[in-house]
């Protein structure tokens, strides 16, 4: 029986067309720890499988009742396992790693042949470097670490094509080894360098007399490393920033601690060469809660932003997009359950939106990838209601959270727009046609003539229009060809003939749409789209072309700009 359950493992599909949500159940425990996306644009995740090992021999004569239960706990375990999806979310990959002690995978990063180096240890603490083919063929497998218990948390990818194993290790009362000397308290921090073809680089402990865990690491845009990690003595949990030469030899250390107990998540280094930490902390409630920390190559703090949710939040991965947009996925637990989230901030750490996922008992975010068309790729566990053990779970999701992908063709995205604008409409400031063109009409945004600069109270109305129409817009991205900004006029000119009152008023109406295309495109909080809304917006100037017409020329309400919404 235990022999048949140890070959039962199925896979869950849950798809909706583009994005969508994946669960890899098993008999055990089934956990995912890191994402990313390789070159041919699939998906690939690592984590462990749970399960019973392979040849017990159930006729064996045991000594002693303790002998036999230490034999039977140990026929379950966890192995390494990789998995990778296709773009429909298809499993074309599953790569299990069978080996004779039990084992588990902290970390993912692709190589340039497409491959993968995986990170790991072992159940007796050895640390693990595998080497995968693109194919997942087993190129290499290096085991080592100290004679003591040794545990990975991080493998980061470094720019020479090699990879630094970050973790921790038992301190080593020997004298005689160079990567002990550092090392005299509980637990140190360790890290191995390895080239691109596995050879160990340089290896070595860091530490004092108190508990220090490596936690994640960073390479600077000089070859220096910076290395994020926990010292512990007591009751009192602090944050270690440390950098390192490209040898491994110490620059500074700086600690942390103005909260009591902090625990570190992870490390980035940001598009302007500074440097972002998800740090976890406990407030005054007893409540976790997240904090940001930035900080510069000369150990400045530049910026500290809190996190804060209902109940407890932890944030274990962060990434930067290149608008300088920060998107990170956690989980928050409340009196109720502990539920995923994920939130994206603007270049200024503020939030922007998040989203949180409560439809399991039980679910975690542990890493993101951010895709090459500016989604969102997830990977974590889950619990099933009604189930005690977790599955493993893949999630995709549009730039901005959402799961959902409609053809505009059925009028969905009329209606989808018309709900996200009841208020504007029934203030009567907007109309929304069937056609999709969105029409201004509150007296109030409605130019003086001869003018286009955007007024105070224009560009109020704007802010709170521009974020809804974008947000709203986004879900239909795959579905929409244009967004178009047009502008118009009245008619008058002064005493000039009809070809200048034209020419003028072409000139007039294109000032007033670029005014506003360039006043959402610069909208602080639309960073994130603004590579998708350079691929649509259009200004367009009307001159009198459409002018307002009651009975005569209504001259105020022609000054005016609309949008026009083009789908495939």
């Amino acid at each position: 029986m235990k022999r048949f359950l140890s070959l039962l493992f199925f896979f869950t599909l849950s798809l909706i067309a583009k994005p969508y949500s994946v669960t890899i159940s098993g008999p055990f425990e089934d956990i995912l720890f890191d994402i990313t996306e390789d070159y041919n644009k699939d998906i690939s995740v690592v984590g462990f499988s749970q399960n019973y090992k392979q040849g017990t021999h159930t006729d064996k004569t045991y000594r002693s009742a303790f002998e036999y239960l230490d034999a039977v706990g140990s026929e379950r375990g966890e192995q390494l396992r990789l998995l990778r999806l296709d773009e429909n979310a298809q499993i074309n990959l599953d790569f299990f790693n069978n080996l004779s002690r039990f084992n588990r995978a902290v970390s993912l990063v692709k190589t340039s042949d497409n491959g993968y180096f995986i990170g790991g240890y072992t159940q007796n603490g050895e640390l693990l470097l595998l080497k995968l083919s693109s194919g997942g063929i087993v190129e290499f497998q290096r085991f080592f670490g100290t004679k003591n218990y040794d545990r990975m948390n991080r493998l980061v990818g470094l720019r020479d094509g090699g990879v630094l194993a970050v973790g921790s290790s038992m301190t080593s009362r020997s004298r005689k080894d160079s990567r002990y000397t550092q090392g005299i308290g509980l637990n140190d921090i360790y890290l191995t360098r390895f080239d691109k073809l596995g050879n160990v680089k340089w290896t070595k402990k860091y530490g004092t007399r108190v508990d220090d865990r490596g936690i994640d690491a960073a390479e600077a845009f000089d070859g220096t490393l910076l290395i994020l990690g926990n010292s512990s003595e007591g009751e009192t949990r602090g944050i270690t920033l440390m950098r390192l030469s490209e040898e491994g030899d110490k620059i500074w250390l700086h600690r942390y601690n103005n909260r009591g107990v902090l625990n570190a998540h992870r490390l980035i280094r940001l598009r302007d060469n500074h440097f972002l930490t998800s740090i976890s902390y406990y407030n005054k409630n007893s409540k976790e809660q997240t904090l940001l920390l930035k900080f510069d190559l000369q150990k400045n703090i530049l910026q500290e932003r809190n996190i804060t949710t209902q109940g407890s939040n932890v944030l274990s991965d962060i990434k930067e997009r290149s608008s300088g947009a920060i998107v990170a996925v956690g989980h928050r637990t409340t009196h109720l359950k502990t539920e995923a989230f994920v939130i994206t901030l603007d270049n200024h750490l503020k939030p922007m939106w998040q989203r949180f996922f409560d439809n399991f008992e039980r679910s975690q975010f542990y890493a993101l990838s951010l895709l090459h068309n500016g989604d969102i790729a997830i990977a974590g566990e889950c619990t099933q209601k009604a189930q005690k053990t977790s599955d493993m779970w893949v999630i995709k999701l549009n730039r901005d959270g959402s799961t959902e992908r409609i053809s505009t063709q059925d009028g969905s995205l009329y209606s989808a727009l018309r709900k996200t604008f009841k208020d504007e409409i029934k203030a009567k400031e907007i109309t929304i046609d069937k056609d999709l063109n969105i029409k201004l009409i509150a007296q109030e945004l409605y130019f003086k003539a001869g003018e286009y600069k955007l007024t105070s109270i224009q560009a109020v109305f704007l802010h709170r229009f521009n974020r809804k129409l974008i947000q709203a817009l986004y879900p239909y991205k795959e579905d929409i060809k244009a967004l178009h900004v047009n502008g118009h006029t009245s008619s008058e000119w002064g005493n000039l003939n009809q070809p200048k009152r034209y020419l003028n008023n072409v000139k007039l109406s294109s000032k007033r749409a670029f005014e506003v295309l360039a006043f959402i495109y610069q909208d602080h909080q639309l960073h994130t789209y603004q590579e998708w809304l350079s691929t649509i917006f259009s200004s367009d100037g009307h001159s009198y072309a459409e002018h307002i017409m009651k009975n005569t020329e209504d001259k105020e309400k022609s000054r005016r700009v609309n949008f026009k919404i083009e789908v495939k």
